[in-house]
């Protein structure tokens, strides 16, 4: 069973899926409580270990601003998922602004950790650039 959650002023679009193996974070990300807002999604992949274990799981990050306790939780979740056995492949869309930055420093901790797999790529995520690796709900 899929994991979604609507994007607010201050969440990002949340998609996860374990049949496809993939998350989609869209939006700006700066949660009131990072801790809260992370702890169902990593509910939803403990629930679902078996599936997410079968090939990586892509994770496609698409957003505008992320506070510091919001990339520590995001950091902490990766590092879980690793923990579990489940591959991972980053995909990091880049806009015209420089905010995601700070990212990089997520990215560098998790790659000094063993995780390899990390794409950037320019642009938005959509079908039009991603047909093969697009959640359902954007094909």
């Amino acid at each position: 069973m899929s994991y979604q959650k609507p994007p607010t002023l201050y969440t990002p679009e949340v998609w996860a899926d374990p049949a496809e193996r993939q998350l989609l974070l869209r939006g700006t990300c700066f949660p009131e409580d990072s801790v809260a807002f992370f702890q169902p999604l990593r509910a939803h992949f403990l629930s679902n270990l078996a599936e997410y274990q079968k090939g990586p799981l892509h994770i496609f990050i698409e957003l505008s601003y992320i506070n510091s306790s919001a990339q520590r939780e995001l950091y902490q979740m990766i590092v879980e998922l690793l923990q579990n056995g489940i591959q991972v492949k980053l995909i990091i869309y880049q806009g015209e602004e420089e905010e995601m930055d700070d990212l990089r420093h997520v990215v560098a901790a998790l790659q000094a950790l063993g995780l390899q797999d990390v794409e950037y790529r320019e642009g938005i995520h959509s079908s039009a650039s991603v047909t093969e690796e697009a959640p359902p709900s954007e094909r």
